[in-house]
């Protein structure tokens, strides 16, 4: 069972108990990918050591800016850890690759300012998206925010936006998704320009 937590794209995460319930009443693995935790203040390293059915997966490539290394690592019980061991590549990621990761843990400090940056920005980004008319964020736990477009259509507001420098994700074939954008964030300076030009945007005639 694999839970993304907080979750891509809609930056929710699940509820502690649930996930305790979940892994106590299951009889199988839970994985749970904990790629964006870094900005929602919930992990769960802690519980591996009393679920051996639970392993955790992380990444760099977000809070740590650091996409292009393909680092990652899980944390899992001494007992599921031998396991995984006895079925992991000889070289699953480049010297250079573990030699930048390493550099990058010895300076958390400066990735937890860029952390804590990230969610008053977060913050900041939410509060303006609900005062634009034609637009509903959703509250996010992640370096995103996931947005309905209600008065215009998501696929021609990306091409706007990209016109005038700013990418957006949407998706044209996710029925589930269809006339939204996830907005992935950037330092304030960016996001009160992207603001700027998706008020102008969704100010003119449908």
């Amino acid at each position: 069972i694999f839970l993304c937590t907080p979750n891509n794209p809609t930056g929710n995460q699940f509820i502690t108990e649930k996930i305790i319930k979940l892994i106590e009443e299951s009889n199988k693995i839970v994985v749970l990918d904990e790629t964006y935790a870094d900005f929602s203040g919930q992990s769960f390293p802690k519980l591996t050591n009393q679920y051996d059915n639970l392993i955790i997966i992380r990444s760099m490539s977000k809070a740590f800016g650091a996409a292009g290394l393909r680092v990652g690592f899980c944390v899992a019980s001494e007992r599921t850890m031998s396991v995984i061991k006895r079925m992991q590549l000889p070289f699953a990621i480049s010297i250079v690759s573990m030699a930048v990761a390493i550099k990058l843990l010895e300076r958390y400090d400066y990735v937890k300012n860029v952390i804590k940056e990230v969610i008053q920005v977060r913050d900041f980004v939410f509060n303006e998206l609900k005062n634009i008319e034609g637009l509903t964020p959703y509250r996010s736990d992640a370096n995103f925010i996931l947005v309905k477009v209600e008065r215009k259509n998501a696929n021609e507001l990306a091409n706007s936006l990209e016109k005038r420098g700013f990418r957006v994700r949407v998706w044209k074939d996710n029925k589930h998704l269809q006339n939204f954008l996830r907005i992935t964030l950037a330092p304030k300076n960016v996001m009160i320009e992207f603001i700027d030009a998706l008020n102008k945007i969704m100010s003119e005639d449908v």
